[in-house]
């Protein structure tokens, strides 16, 4: 590469340091290294040993920061900092500390996704032949713009009326063989134009409002701020006003604003790397493990790193820039285009058959007017193609989808992208994490073991059942060894519920596990933990170690001499047992730790881990000065390496059980989704036992057939093991975010038969996952950027109960569109048929039932039923009326009541009406998609279904009495009323004897074997109550 060459050439030549430096100003300064070069080094943050060789290679922290023109003590000099284009100048070298967000969806674009639809391509395609052949007929237009906006509105306001006047009006023309009306040549074209502008804008419109809204939640969560040191001062800046060369202040709890390399810190500089790579470990940094990578935390200690990428060029933002929104078509756009070809193919076959038939009977019967007659045979042909495709389903579609995405958002779930509504309502499998989602993410302690012989596992005990000394010391050991405190009210109602008891101070600062500790001991009384803290100042803090699984702090004895030292020290309780020769009595006093106290403290360590909580312990030990190996009795240094002969012969104090409690209502919700055909297996980085109790509390894990493993078993399983046991999956723990994408994989693609899964990840190493399941599901509060920008819907809550909701309207939108369908096909059949005829006449329990299969037919045998069923009812009703309508209602027939083209507008105005009547009047029958006899449950509770009816209503009785010269009309008598009313009505009879008529009820649906899938044990439903915490948070009563 060629800046070895160039950093080769420096220090071969044996340059001056100062010599990099003398550049008058940063415009004139040699970088060296360009942004690839620096970038390069932190792409191999996993492989830290190549990453230290090429750095190296440059010089190391001093080469990069000579040749960036940073000091390694006061950063970017003050000549920069009076110069607002030198940073400016930075960033054109080497960018700026901004990803490069991916812009929102264009609108045109979005409308274009929308055209998609091969039903409307089908609409489109007919609109235009009928508007052309219609313009050639009759060229006249002068109020078809006034038309065309008439036409738009009346179809957003009712569809359902004015679809059915639409459908009648075809077949209306086909029953005379004649199409014409004066000067409207072009009017039906037009108005399904505008049918598919209103569905593509509506589509669009919504998808690009969710996109900026998308776009806004993401602006507002990436406003950070930090600390960095330019001229020798601290500043405070935003994460994107980061250059390369600046020497950014890391403490503890600062997120790390760009890739950088480490410069100089304390030694225990920590950081946390969970939200790139997965693992919670805290990770030493320092010279030898110099990388540090954007987004990660710092967890402890303080230091100064160099910024040597910012924006794309951070492993953060390549991770960022691999996202992408192409995904696979959804269960239900696939059920819809399958759909929409058949139809579109039916009618064709239909139109090609009707217009070769015509021009026969033409060719036999009359060779006149070739051309004029062709062309009405061929715009009949069009019409049939327009009848035949349901115009109004993409709308229904778009409509039932926006309006549930809304009402999703009410229950914490939001919707980024809107086919995962649905996709959702038909998830079989949910792969959830477990802390935070399924788990509170608020530890606490629930038991405890003291004195080497006694259990707290009903309840803790109180500070008068401590002896002063003993709790002294409990409360020292804790308050000095944890980083955590009180957090101030945030309004006079929260303080009003501390100060009465209906909730607990909130405690930040340090972990989890910080925070449960102190609250423990303030409950035992230590509410004076500050002041404890102060009388008991630390001289040596030992930050806590991944290899001795411990944390401990050194400080004077405040309790026996004050002349001696006392070291305290917390963690794995089994790591803390093994320093112990030594156990405090009851009265707070050493004595020999002796083999019962040995075995009592390991009988109820394993109690607690098998219940699933976390086991830590406290011990301490005093020392003289002279015991202890300090570089100075002065100063009291105490170096880490000389420090390690102080842990021996310690005192036992107490082990305690912590734990996340299980969400109230996960279990509940766990519950619903299994009663709805829906494995929920848990996948989770935590221990295998920890995991397997927990899923048991939340009824993930009920019975003994089902199967728990860890990631590393799970690699290890060949084709016919996961075949043989995923399928039985209920916890998947110690698990890699690789593990968790194959798991994926596997049930989508291997599973007989194939699931429609669902994914839970917060991470950035869960964005291939999330990318790769069914439906992405991102936390809204632990998640990271990434991990939202690669989910389909971001839980606001973090809560799985929020997740049950998500399946709720996930179903509802499909059942709404089945409805539909069986409604929009029914009126589409009938008129299909009645048009051929006329051609040739001269006159919510909805989480109660399983998920449907993947690749089932959206019209099921049920809906079939249904379709054909009332298809038949309203054939007859129409032939019948067309028969013999006349002579039953008396209407006149004579000369003077037909018009120009010989029909009878009265008549031809009530078998429309029929038409219309029977339609408004099967709204309600397609209410329900089952065998339910009761077709009116509920129906007060809707007040859009009222609307729409009485819209139609309003609509009809318009069209028929007062736009009679418009809708080809005349005004009906009473008793025409009465009569076109009996046969609608007659609709609901009918579909009592429709759905009398016997079918197979799970048609399309993937049965779930209950009984063995969820089966339950008393072993394990035992574990199924959940222990309510007081209320910690500022949720009140």
């Amino acid at each position: 590469m060629s800046f070895i060459q160039q950093t080769e050439a420096y220090y071969s030549h044996k340059r001056e340091v100062n010599e990099l430096k003398k550049s008058e100003n940063v415009f004139d300064h040699h970088f060296v290294f360009d942004a690839d070069d620096l970038s390069n080094i932190l792409s191999h943050f996993q492989e830290e040993h190549i990453a230290i060789s090429l750095l190296a290679q440059m010089g190391g922290i001093e080469g990069i920061s000579y040749a960036l023109r940073t000091d390694m003590i006061s950063g970017l000099g003050k000549d920069e900092i009076a110069d607002p284009d030198s940073f400016s100048h930075r960033r054109t070298l080497f960018g700026s500390n901004e990803e490069s967000a991916k812009p929102p969806v264009p609108f045109l674009l979005l409308c274009w996704e929308e055209l998609k639809d091969p039903m409307l391509r089908i609409l489109l395609i007919a609109a235009f032949i009928s508007t052309i052949t219609g313009a050639i007929q009759h060229p006249a237009d002068g109020w078809i713009d006034g038309l065309a906006i008439l036409m738009a509105v009346v179809i957003v306001v009712s569809v359902g009326g004015i679809n059915n006047y639409q459908k009648e009006l075809q077949f209306r023309k086909q029953e005379t063989g004649a199409i014409q009306h004066p000067a409207d040549g072009w009017i039906d074209g037009l108005a399904i134009l505008m049918a598919v502008v209103i569905v593509v804008s509506v589509g669009g419109i919504n998808n690009y409002q969710k996109e900026l809204q998308f776009r806004k939640q993401e602006a507002e969560s990436k406003k950070k701020f930090c600390i960095v040191l330019r001229g020798g001062e601290e500043k405070q800046i935003a994460f994107g006003d980061v250059v390369v060369g600046d020497l950014v202040v890391l403490r503890d709890g600062f997120t790390i604003p760009a890739d950088g390399i480490f410069v100089l810190g304390t030694e225990n500089l920590k950081a946390q790397e969970a939200g790139l790579t997965g693992e919670s470990r805290e990770l030493s940094k320092n010279r030898f493990h110099p990388l540090l990578m954007k987004g990660t935390n710092i967890v402890s200690g303080e230091g100064l790193m160099i910024a040597v990428a910012v924006g794309d060029k951070t492993e953060w933002g390549r991770l960022m820039a691999k996202l992408t929104d192409d995904r696979d078509s959804t269960p239900l756009q696939d059920k819809l285009e399958v759909m929409g070809a058949h139809i579109g193919w039916l009618g064709i076959v239909v139109a090609v058959i009707l217009f070769l038939v015509l021009t026969i009977y033409w060719a036999i019967d009359d060779q006149s007017n070739a051309v004029e007659n062709l062309l009405l045979f061929f715009i009949i042909a069009v019409t049939i193609v327009v009848v035949a495709v349901p115009e109004g389903l993409p709308l229904a579609v778009t409509i039932s989808l926006a309006y549930s995405m809304k009402k999703m958002l009410c229950d914490n779930n939001f919707v980024r992208h809107l086919q995962a509504c649905e996709t959702m309502g038909n998830a079989t499998t949910i792969c959830s994490d477990k802390t935070g989602t399924l788990t509170t993410n608020k530890m606490s302690v629930s038991k405890c073991h003291m004195y080497g012989n006694t259990a707290y596992f009903q309840a803790l005990p109180s500070s008068s059942e401590l002896s002063q000394t003993a709790y002294q010391r409990v409360s020292i050991a804790i308050c000095v060894n944890t980083k955590s405190f009180q957090d101030e009210p945030k309004s006079d109602i929260e303080r009003a519920a501390i100060r009465e008891g209906r909730m607990k101070a909130p405690l930040t600062g340090g972990n989890q596990t910080d925070c449960a500790m102190l609250q423990w001991v303030i409950d035992l009384g230590a509410s004076n933990y500050k002041e404890i803290r102060e009388t008991n100042p630390v001289t040596k803090f030992f930050p806590f170690d991944s290899k001795v699984k411990r944390s401990s702090v050194l400080c004077r004895d405040s309790m026996e001499d004050k002349s001696k030292f006392v070291m305290y020290v917390k963690g794995a309780a089994e790591q803390i047992l093994s320093l112990c020769t030594q156990c405090m009595t009851k009265e707070g006093h050493a004595e020999t730790l002796t083999e019962k106290h040995t075995n009592s403290i390991l009988s109820a360590m394993d109690a607690m881990t098998r219940s699933g909580l976390r086991c830590l312990a406290v011990c301490y030990r005093s020392y003289r000065v002279d015991e202890i190996p300090f570089k100075s009795t002065v100063s009291y240094k105490l170096e880490d390496n000389d420090a390690e002969c102080l842990f021996t012969d310690m005192t036992w104090i107490c082990c305690v059980g912590i734990a996340d409690p299980v969400r109230p209502e996960v279990p509940d919700a766990v519950a619903t989704c299994q009663r709805a055909g829906i494995v929920v297996r848990m996948v989770t980085g935590d221990h295998l036992e920890t995991a397997k109790h927990i899923a048991k509390q939340c009824g993930i894990l009920t019975c003994s057939d089902h199967v728990c493993m860890t990631g590393g078993e799970f690699r290890e399983l060949s084709d016919a093991d996961k075949k043989r046991l995923l399928p039985r999956l209920r916890v998947l723990a110690r698990s890699k975010p690789a593990d968790k994408e194959e798991l994926v994989i596997w049930y989508k693609t291997q599973n007989e038969p194939q699931d429609i899964v669902a994914v839970t990840g917060d991470g950035a190493n869960d964005a291939l996952a999330l990318k790769n399941a069914d439906v992405g599901l991102s936390m809204g509060i632990q998640g990271t950027d990434v991990a939202k920008e690669a989910s389909d819907i971001i839980i606001m809550d973090d809560n799985f109960a929020s997740i049950e909701k998500t399946v709720m309207w996930g179903r509802s939108v499909y059942d709404n569109i089945r409805k539909f369908v069986q409604f929009q096909l029914t009126v589409n059949v009938t008129a299909l048929t009645i048009s051929l005829i006329g051609a040739f006449y001269t006159h919510a329990a909805l989480l109660d039932r399983h998920p449907f299969k993947k690749d089932s037919h959206l019209i099921t045998k049920c809906l079939w039923r249904f379709i054909l069923g009332h298809s038949l009812y309203q054939l007859t009703a129409l032939i019948l009326t067309l028969l013999f309508g006349i002579q039953w209602l008396d209407i006149d027939d004579s000369e003077s009541a037909r018009d120009e083209h010989n029909r009878n507008i009265h008549h031809m105005t009530v078998v429309f009406n029929v038409f219309v009547w029977m339609q408004i009047f099967n709204e309600v029958n397609a209410r329900k998609v089952t065998n339910d006899r009761n077709v009116f449950v509920g129906i007060l509770r809707n007040a859009i279904f009222w609307l729409i009816i009485i819209v139609s209503v309003i609509a009809q009785i318009l069209l028929v009495q007062w736009f009679g010269a418009f809708a080809q009309t005349t005004a009906l008598r009473l008793v025409d009323w009465g009569y076109c009313m009996v046969w609608g009505a007659g609709t609901l009879i009918w579909h009592q004897i429709v759905i009398s008529v016997p079918v197979d009820m799970n048609d399309g649906i993937q049965i779930v074997e209950s009984e063995r899938l969820f089966k339950r044990e008393p072993e394990f439903t035992a574990e199924l109550k959940v222990t309510v915490e007081p209320p910690t948070s500022t949720t009140l009563n």
